[in-house]
């Protein structure tokens, strides 16, 4: 049996419903704000639906939205104990919540194929995200080894996100002034949101906890908060100085 990431009633997991209630706040705000940029284009219909703000704002409200089914997975349903995770309905918070978040993905990745690459990719990082995360979202599960393979599924069929940041980070390299700045700080943004949430995902959590203990968990939920809300706060200002 592994031992929950803290026991419930105790100051550790009291700390962590905290840090994820403030994640889920800042995602909130940070989504508030870019919503504010982008009625700020609502008298050109065509530009709002083109703009790269736009998919950033869908991004990142889909994240909110996710982050929510993941807070009631985590913390009404199998308070942080990973020996039933599998269990149902506690399942399907995460399975929704792991849909929503690669769904809010899709639109920018699809824009940034078609405005920046010219289609050199064909969709392709597009087509295998919606694959993966449809699999996540049917894929029966019934033991904690089928938890761990759609957690894994996530994890690889998410792997084409990571031309995203490549993708600014290689236009940051190739300009000068302004769009080089913001290119770099919406791909290193990225970046370390990614990390941030790779790091508690169950599939990497577990064996840190088994090399490291349990009280690994812990410091990797902190530094996990932290990553995130600053990548995430890169993203959004950067976004709002973005242009083609």
């Amino acid at each position: 049996m592994i031992l929950a990431v803290a026991e419930p009633g105790t100051i550790s997991y009291q700390v962590l419903f905290g840090l994820m209630i403030a994640l889920a706040g800042v995602k909130l705000i940070l989504s508030l704000v870019l919503l504010r940029k982008v009625r700020e284009k609502r008298d050109d219909p065509a530009a709002l639906a083109n703009s790269f703000i736009t998919n950033v704002f869908f991004l990142i409200f889909c994240l909110f939205i996710a982050r929510i089914f993941f807070i009631v997975f985590d913390f009404h349903y199998t308070q942080l104990d990973p020996n039933v995770y599998h269990e149902t309905p506690d399942v399907w918070f995460w399975k929704v919540g792991s849909f929503v978040s690669s769904i809010g993905a899709l639109p920018l990745l699809a824009y940034l194929d078609k405005k920046l690459l010219k289609n050199k990719m064909h969709y392709v990082p597009v087509i295998l995200l919606l694959i993966g995360a449809i699999v996540v979202l049917v894929y029966p599960v019934e033991k904690k080894s089928d938890f761990n393979l759609i957690s894994l599924i996530a994890i690889l069929s998410g792997l084409g996100v990571l031309i995203i940041p490549i993708i600014f980070l290689n236009l940051g390299r190739k300009t000068t002034g302004q769009i080089k700045r913001v290119s770099y700080m919406l791909g290193f943004g990225l970046i370390v949101y990614g990390i941030g949430g790779a790091l508690i995902n169950e599939g990497l959590l577990g064996p840190a906890k088994q090399s490291f203990g349990e009280n690994i968990s812990i410091f990797i939920f902190l530094l996990s908060t932290i990553m995130k809300i600053v990548g995430l706060t890169m993203v959004t200002f950067a976004s709002s100085k973005f242009k083609l």
